[in-house]
């Protein structure tokens, strides 16, 4: 019966238009987002602009919140509200694991002259990404390879269902309880991405490679420190901190844990995020930011 239900909502017309009118009228909580999709092309505001994204039903609930809620209450808030104000302060810029763009989108958005290149190694997801900046008209470089600590050839492990938000480079991930698949991808080292492209500056960096973060900032070598670029990075252990705090020690960053719900908040150490991400950045730049 529930099957039932959900093929029949799934051709039911106009849903797209009464939830454009009730968003307008109506705060819908966020619990309930993702039993209201749709699938079709929306736009969001985003401070005196606006962008679009293609919402393609469910399983998509980074877009879906994004339609009810915008960028200041829906999917990652926090995290995506410091992002805009990074992004008008930085002009060279990675998207790490970029899905379907809206990191890379926001920063072409707020700040056009801001050059960005946007990695994202699964070809379904990529073209998902390629057609929101299409969308968008948005010039923003892009690659279909995933960023490691070797160049060659990896092995992923994606479920097997339409849209998928977590896979991590060689590894099955443990909390996936639904069947996966084997699919091979290239890898390169970010360094060696660097010198072949001729990249001069990267000062604004997006990790959220879930759990290969450490083999990312391994992988641009001498240039991490060279750089010293601000990251937005998603950390979820404490094995995973460590590492990380390791490969960043002497850049004299900053480290700022990001939750969701409840703010950001300066740190000592890093450790697993209370959310998803923290900000590692120079003291400068968290004052920029208003931290």
């Amino acid at each position: 019966m529930k099957k039932l239900l959900k093929n029949i909502y799934e051709f039911l017309p106009f849903k797209q238009s009464v939830y454009s009118v009730l968003r307008k009228i109506f705060k819908l909580p966020k619990k309930l987002h993702a039993y209201f999709y749709f699938t079709g092309d929306f736009k969001s505001k985003l401070e005196d602009k606006t962008f679009w994204m293609r919402n393609y039903g469910y399983q998509y609930h980074v877009e879906n919140e994004l339609f009810w809620g915008g960028v200041e209450n829906g999917w990652e808030k926090e995290s995506l509200v410091l992002w805009v104000k990074l992004s008008k302060i930085h002009n060279h810029v990675l998207d790490i694991g970029a899905n379907t763009g809206i990191f890379s989108i926001i920063t072409k958005t707020i700040n056009p002259k801001a050059e960005v290149i946007a990695f994202e190694p699964m070809p379904k997801i990529y073209e998902k990404l390629m057609y929101n900046l299409n969308l968008n008209k948005l010039k923003i470089e892009t690659t279909l390879l995933a960023l490691s600590d070797y160049n060659g050839e990896a092995t992923i492990y994606p479920t097997n269902l339409e849209h998928v938000y977590s896979v991590t480079v060689n590894k099955k991930r443990d909390d996936i309880t639904v069947p996966v698949h084997e699919v091979k991808i290239n890898t390169i080292r970010l360094d060696s991405y660097i010198e072949k492209n001729n990249i001069k500056q990267i000062d604004l960096i997006k990790i959220d490679v879930e759990t290969h973060e450490p083999q990312v900032l391994a992988g641009m070598g001498v240039y991490l420190k060279k750089f010293k670029p601000t990251f937005l990075i998603e950390i979820q252990s404490d094995e995973i901190a460590k590492k990380i705090e390791a490969l960043i020690e002497g850049c004299d960053y900053q480290f700022y844990n990001i939750d969701e719900n409840h703010g950001i908040t300066e740190v000592e150490r890093l450790t697993k995020s209370t959310y998803f991400n923290f900000l590692i950045c120079s003291k400068e730049i968290a004052a920029k930011v208003g931290l």
